[in-house]
């Protein structure tokens, strides 16, 4: 599996907190980057080790650092960072015209804490929480017109009955839950084709 691969497994910032690593503008729409240690690489130049994590090249240690991927057309499609050789904390992705495609963060390459998703166009697609890579409170889903598609609650790791709410695309609310949860998620499949870190995820369930 490449680096790039296996970062987008698991979905996350502009500011990478709690390292003294951040991205800042300088003015004419280019990234800075502000470092207490070490400049961010491109996953390109990484070597994955299997179990053991990436590493750079010739390396004793496992990579810890920042990362980023790039589109042909120059426009940044991740930025993460890693922590002992795996993706650790916040990771965001775009597409490939600019847009945000996800922010939110990762712990033991689970997804943990709040995450949004975002449709091509920019329109939200999601706003999810997370708990060791199950879903954990309230969960709300948008249609592409931005009308609430669903909302849902988990508690535990399980569904709360009763909490779970859907709504045509005309913003009316729908009866068929279950067309609507298959919908949603087979939305978040044709997603996976852009970044894999989708299939990763947990299925929606109410």
């Amino acid at each position: 599996m490449s680096a790039t691969a296996f970062i987008i497994l698991f979905v996350v910032g502009a500011l990478l907190a709690g390292w003294g690593l951040g991205w800042l503008n300088d003015g004419n729409n280019k990234d800075v980057f502000i470092s207490s240690f070490k400049d961010p690489i491109p996953t390109s130049s990484l070597q994955d080790r299997g179990i053991n994590g990436f590493f750079e090249k010739n390396a004793e240690k496992p990579f810890t650092g920042s990362v980023y991927e790039k589109y042909p057309n120059e426009k940044y499609k991740l930025k993460a960072k890693m922590e002992n050789g795996k993706p650790k904390g916040k990771i965001t992705l775009w597409y490939k015209n600019g847009q945000k495609m996800a922010e939110g963060k990762i712990e033991d390459g689970k997804p943990d804490g709040f995450m949004i998703l975002w449709y091509e166009d920019g329109q939200k697609l999601m706003e999810a929480n997370y708990a060791s890579g199950t879903y954990d409170g309230k969960n709300i889903i948008y249609h592409m017109n931005g009308n609430k598609l669903a909302e849902f609650t988990f508690k535990d790791g399980s569904p709360v009955d009763g909490s779970s709410k859907v709504w045509d695309y005309l913003g009316r609310e729908a009866s068929d839950k279950e067309k609507m949860k298959d919908e949603m998620n087979a939305h978040l499949a044709r997603l996976y084709v852009l970044t894999p870190f989708i299939s990763k995820l947990p299925p929606i369930e109410w």
